[in-house]
């Protein structure tokens, strides 16, 4: 009898375990009850002031864009928006245009610092996948600040709209 209450407590305890280990999203309990958000789309995803999308950011033509502001034209990445840009340096005026860039790009990053100003750069590849793992993160609870990890989810460049 002893030895079945020590095997009860033995299982009981090892399930306990499990269910806690080192994530806060339980099984069963992602955002919305649904072990990872899988039936959240990205519309949700990103309208919603309870989640937040931990998106890459890339340089194309010198600007920072997050991922998800980036659409595939071919071989190329550019922008799903236009950016005003300046006509010249005797037109001050600016034109909406789109920016683009290669899927793979070299650019100058600094390594060592002297007294606040670069003294040594290096070149690294920069390769822009076509699709991500996305951590997605949501408000922890009772906070309108504090994020906490939610559930990841993959999200694939989408195909430029050439109308827009």
């Amino acid at each position: 009898m002893k030895s079945l209450l020590i095997t009860l407590s033995l299982c009981f305890s090892f399930l306990t375990f499990a269910q806690d280990g080192d994530s806060d999203v339980k099984p069963g309990t992602g955002v919305g009850g649904d072990s990872g958000g899988t039936k959240y789309s990205w519309d949700d995803i990103l309208a919603s002031s309870n989640m937040n999308a931990k998106f890459p950011k890339f340089f194309i033509e010198n600007h920072e864009f997050s991922y998800d502001q980036l659409c595939l034209m071919g071989d190329r990445i550019r922008t799903k928006q236009k950016i005003k840009k300046p006509t010249g340096h005797h037109h001050p005026d600016k034109i909406g245009t789109y920016l683009s860039t290669e899927r793979s790009y070299e650019r100058e990053v600094c390594v060592r610092r002297v007294m606040s100003v670069c003294a040594e750069y290096k070149t690294e590849v920069v390769e822009i996948p076509l699709k991500l793992e996305v951590d997605i993160m949501k408000l922890a609870q009772d906070s309108t600040e504090s994020w906490e990890f939610a559930f990841k989810k993959e999200f694939e460049l989408p195909i430029c709209d050439t109308w827009k």
